[in-house]
């Protein structure tokens, strides 16, 4: 999925994509301090996920933070 490689391995494993609505991606974390370095690089993440893309599916990243369920 683009969004574990855009995220990396470490971060990803600590969060999930929920959905993708009108090009903003919403991501559970299991905690705030993760929320808020996913908050710090979002820009590059979008950048990521652009490449792996090939095209702009992602305007936003807006977080939340809770369980992560499987």
């Amino acid at each position: 999925m683009a969004y574990d490689a855009a995220a990396g391995e470490q971060l990803s494993k600590h969060s999930r994509p929920e959905r993708l609505k009108e090009g903003t991606l919403i991501v559970r974390l299991e905690s705030s301090a993760l929320a808020q370095e996913l908050s710090m690089c979002k820009r590059t993440l979008m950048e990521r996920m652009l490449a792996d893309l090939g095209e702009p599916l992602v305007t936003d990243i807006r977080t939340r933070v809770g369980p992560l369920e499987d």
